[in-house]
């Protein structure tokens, strides 16, 4: 939609950040050690340019029941359903009596004064996290035509392909990183931030299990599965390769030396 709703209870802009920074609403630890601030907006922006922002979320507070029109909750709801392109997730959770809508950008909390914090805060970690899914998604995505042009390195190394051994090391240190990537995100799903009430804590997990992240998280871990073996062989056939050439120089050098040797006595045994 062109035009902004009413205005509601609260609108706050919510952004990623560094974890010591003054104005940290709540920071958390995994997957990375992020902190999060926010902004009050004085009213909802007409045309939020928030989509194009990947550090940040717009978020609205809408009181529930006939404290907030009827009208203006199903504004807000639309506001928040037509975020992004069509393919996005949207979500929809409720625990007591807070209701989350999600999609990524906007957000809007119906609930209580008392457990708006805790809804927002939810909604916040689970977009920050949800991010660092996509562009570990991304990552991986963007790497299977490396994987595709490096299976020659597992089974036949020549001289020449000891030149790509930057590449390799680049690419084992993207696995390694993504696999510690990983069992950052097994805790950040299942242990979620302490700073949630149980309430936040409920609203967060059912939003991680509308948008499939466990699943996609085994994905992501079966994708690094195959890079990880497949460079871990790369770098065993480069290292017996490099090994075998620094074995035949030696040898070669050994060889020289007799020759060498042999011909300097045939020398001195001439001149007798």
């Amino acid at each position: 939609m062109s035009d902004a709703p009413d205005q509601p209870t609260a609108v706050w802009m919510i952004r990623r950040g560094s974890p010591g920074a003054t104005d940290t609403w709540f920071s958390f630890q995994h997957p990375t050690i992020t902190g999060v601030g926010r902004q009050q907006l004085p009213g909802l922006p007409a045309n939020p340019t928030i989509l194009d922002d990947r550090e940040a979320l717009l978020a609205v507070h809408v009181l529930p029941g006939a404290a907030t029109p009827y009208d203006l909750q199903k504004q807000i709801e639309t506001w928040v359903r037509e975020a992004g392109g069509a393919d996005d997730l949207y979500l929809e959770v409720v625990s007591r009596s807070t209701r989350v809508l999600w999609r990524d950008g906007r957000c809007v909390v119906v609930a209580p004064a008392d457990q708006a914090d805790e809804g927002l805060a939810a909604a916040a970690l689970f977009t920050f996290v949800i991010r660092e899914f996509h562009h570990q998604e991304s990552a991986l995505e963007a790497s299977w035509s490396n994987l595709a042009g490096d299976v020659d390195l597992t089974h036949e190394v020549r001289s020449v392909d000891l030149a790509r051994q930057a590449h390799v090391n680049k690419m084992t240190a993207m696995f390694q990183t993504a696999r510690i990537w990983i069992a950052r995100s097994e805790i950040a799903l299942q242990r979620p931030a302490s700073f949630l009430g149980s309430n936040g804590r409920r609203l967060f997990l059912e939003l991680v299990l509308l948008a499939d992240l466990e699943g996609r998280l085994r994905l992501i871990d079966d994708a690094t599965e195959v890079g990880e073996d497949l460079y871990e062989r790369a770098n065993d056939r480069m290292i017996e390769k490099r090994s075998f050439i620094v074995e035949l120089r030696v040898e070669v050098a050994i060889l020289v030396a007799i020759v060498a040797e042999l011909v300097v006595l045939l020398l001195e045994y001439r001149h007798f």
